[in-house]
Formats: C-alpha cells, sequence, structure tokens
C-alpha cells in the first residue's frame, strides 16, 4: 500500500470501505440477505484503521518510519487512534445488523488497544513488561465483565468474541509471571482451574480451552523441573496429554450430568448471575 503515499492510499482505502459499505446496505436492506449484508459491514469495518491511518499520515501525524503494516507488530500510543475509529464504526453497524461476529472485530480492537494505552496512560514508551502485564490483567478483566454482561442480556454467541479477546488479554497479563517460582505457578493453576469452574457455570467452552491450556503448561513446567535433563522427560509430557484428554473425554461424555449436578447444587444467590441455558 505505502507505494501510492498517503493521498493515493487514502483514496484507495475509502474506496474500498465505501464501496462495501454501500453494498452492504444493499444486501442487507433491500435485497433482505441478513448474514450476507453483515459480512459485508465486517468487510467495512475491517478497513476503518487503514482509512484512519491514510488520513493521519496525509497530515503527517505519523513518523515517517512508520508503516500501516507496523500497527500488527509494534505497541504505539497512536495507535489507539484506529482502534477507537473503528469501534465507533463498527458499534452502529452491531446495533443495525445484531450481528455477533462483529464483535470479532471490536474485540480484536480492544485487545490491541490493552497494549497501545499503556504509553498513553504512563506518558512514556519506556515501561517495564510487569507494568503492561498489570495493565493488561486490569484491561481483560473488565472486558471479561463486559462480555458477562453482554451474555446475561443478549446471549452467548454475542458474548463468546469478547470473553475470547478478555481471556486472551487477561493471561497475557499472567504469562509474564510464568517462571519457576513454586508459588506463582501453583497461583497460576489455581486461576487455570478456576477456569474450567467458570466454564461449566456460564455454559461457555472458551474458559475451557484457555483453562486447559493453562493446565498442560504448568504440568510441562512441572514435567521438566522434575524430570530435567532425563530421558523420562518426554514420557511425562506423553503421560500429561494423554491424562488431559482423557478428561476431556470424560467430561464431554458426562456433562449434562455436571451441569445438571451443578444446578441442583447451585445457591439461589448463585444460580441468579448464571445465564441461562438457552442463551
Amino acid at each position: 500500500w505505502q507505494v501510492f503515499g498517503a493521498g493515493g492510499l487514502l483514496v484507495v482505502s475509502l474506496a474500498y470501505f465505501i464501496i462495501f459499505l454501500g453494498a452492504a446496505f444493499i444486501v442487507h436492506d433491500r435485497l433482505k440477505l441478513k448474514m450476507e449484508g453483515s459480512l459485508l459491514f465486517c468487510v467495512a469495518i475491517a478497513v476503518v484503521p487503514l482509512v484512519v491511518y491514510s488520513i493521519l499520515k496525509l497530515y503527517n501525524f505519523w513518523p515517517n518510519q512508520h508503516e500501516y503494516r507496523d500497527f500488527y507488530i509494534w505497541i504505539k500510543g497512536r495507535w489507539i487512534i484506529l482502534e477507537i475509529c473503528t469501534i465507533a464504526v463498527a458499534l452502529p453497524l452491531l446495533l443495525k445488523t445484531k450481528f455477533p461476529f462483529i464483535l470479532f472485530l471490536i474485540g480484536f480492537c480492544l485487545y490491541f488497544m490493552s497494549m497501545d494505552i499503556v504509553p498513553i496512560i504512563f506518558g512514556e514508551n519506556n515501561i517495564s513488561w510487569t507494568t503492561r502485564a498489570h495493565v493488561s490483567k486490569v484491561f481483560g478483566a473488565a472486558m471479561l465483565l463486559t462480555a458477562y454482561i453482554v451474555h446475561l442480556l443478549k446471549g452467548r454467541a454475542f458474548a463468546f468474541w469478547l470473553y475470547l479477546f478478555g481471556l486472551m488479554t487477561l493471561l497475557s497479563g499472567f504469562s509474564v509471571f510464568y517462571n519457576d517460582d513454586t508459588l506463582q505457578l501453583i497461583v497460576l493453576l489455581v486461576i487455570h482451574i478456576l477456569m474450567l469452574l467458570l466454564a461449566v457455570f456460564l455454559r461457555q467452552p472458551v474458559f475451557m480451552v484457555f483453562g486447559v491450556v493453562g493446565i498442560s503448561e504448568f504440568l510441562s513446567r512441572v514435567s521438566y523441573i522434575w524430570f530435567k535433563d532425563s530421558p523420562l522427560f518426554p514420557f511425562s509430557l506423553t503421560l500429561v496429554g494423554v491424562a488431559l484428554l482423557a478428561c476431556g473425554i470424560v467430561y464431554q461424555k458426562h456433562s449434562k450430568k455436571i451441569d445438571t449436578v451443578l444446578s441442583s447444587h447451585t445457591p439461589s444467590f448463585l444460580a441468579a448471575l448464571r445465564p441461562r441455558e438457552d442463551v
């Protein structure tokens, strides 16, 4: 894209946005093809960061050494403008179409925002990874809370992408503290076990995925600590993998029973916080 220069890039990206947005309105509103029209809206939304970048580049807001592809590579406070503008365009289209996949684009921008907002908060770029991790944890927790509220109000399909990117943001913050410290490893194990419980409580499998990945990483690290430089290490990893597969099969087979038992033993004040099964 850079060969067109800032002006040419703006013309091309704006043309993409207008064409796909216009086509989306025609397909969605006139032809009454809701899913096809909604997907065209998603294409238009996905072009918004490039349109905004082109405008800012045209007015010399970006240093010459920064190109659009850097948006997906480097953490910079200025990128937050692209993310805010994309979300601002996506939200009204989400309200119009009620198409859950638009929340993928919103969640994606929020995930990037959790990193790009750090230099803005602290007013500098030289920030330790520990500090960045704390911001990611707070931002991720806020995304998960938002996802939970959306889950209660609009259902599982609308909450899924916010849960996914919220968990990515939250756990990227915790991953900085993954080391050989026994206490920290145990704390992280407990967190991932809680995710398994949340997966059952919220009826949201994405928590199960992240919980199992975290537990498997914990077990792999423990195996490495116990069997470092030992020929038994690969066998211990095999055992971990087989154990996780077995647990998955058992849960899949008895998931309905587990859900029924959980529902019957859940206190009323917690049951009121649990999303309904049909959402």
